[in-house]
């Protein structure tokens, strides 16, 4: 009892950074769900993607005066490219187009979803002391107690596979079994 008691903080900790690891893996499409100008609807079904001289033409256009960055392609072409700009009073802001029209749909405001939850998985959101990530330090340590959980897994339940290869569920023999099953 008390070694369950005294290990309920790390794996509290443990549970935080595994639930932020999750929604760290869609933010993508919870973002796409969120916000509409990050969908690329194509106008019609067999449209072609743009090119990027073609997608720097179109900011061009659209926002005289922009220098382009960079342009960041999403794996998925439901998603609208990102074009990092710098127009002409120094602002930077991310635009939002679409890679079939060339359409800017909309652009990034100062919060994003997806950086704020891969900061707080990655180092918990804590500041950086003399260049010294603490949060990420802590974070990369939680290898050290999965690591001997594995190892310990792998000792006590011999021959683990068995309950993969013949699974069972046993019904008559109270809950503890059940639920164990």
């Amino acid at each position: 009892m008390v070694h369950g008691w005294l290990a309920l903080p790390i794996w509290a900790f443990l549970f935080f950074v595994c639930l932020t690891g999750s929604i760290a893996t869609i933010s993508q499409e919870i973002v796409w769900l969120a916000n509409p100008a990050v969908r690329a609807n194509a106008p019609t079904t067999n449209a072609a993607l743009l090119g990027y001289d073609d997608v720097l033409a179109a900011v061009e256009r659209q926002e005289p005066g922009a220098r382009v960055r960079f342009i960041s392609r999403p794996v998925k072409s439901i998603f609208a490219l990102t074009v990092s700009v710098t127009r002409p009073d120094g602002a930077s802001s991310a635009l939002f187009v679409n890679p079939y029209t060339g359409a800017v749909q909309g652009e990034q405001g100062s919060f994003d979803f997806r950086q704020f939850i891969r900061a707080l998985h990655g180092w918990l959101l804590m500041p950086f002391d003399d260049g010294f990530p603490i949060g990420w330090y802590l974070v990369s340590a939680l290898t050290i107690p999965l690591f001997g959980s594995l190892i310990t897994g792998l000792v006590v339940y011999k021959r683990f596979w068995r309950g993969y290869l013949r699974p069972r569920l046993r019904l008559g023999h109270g809950g503890r079994v059940f639920w164990g099953d």
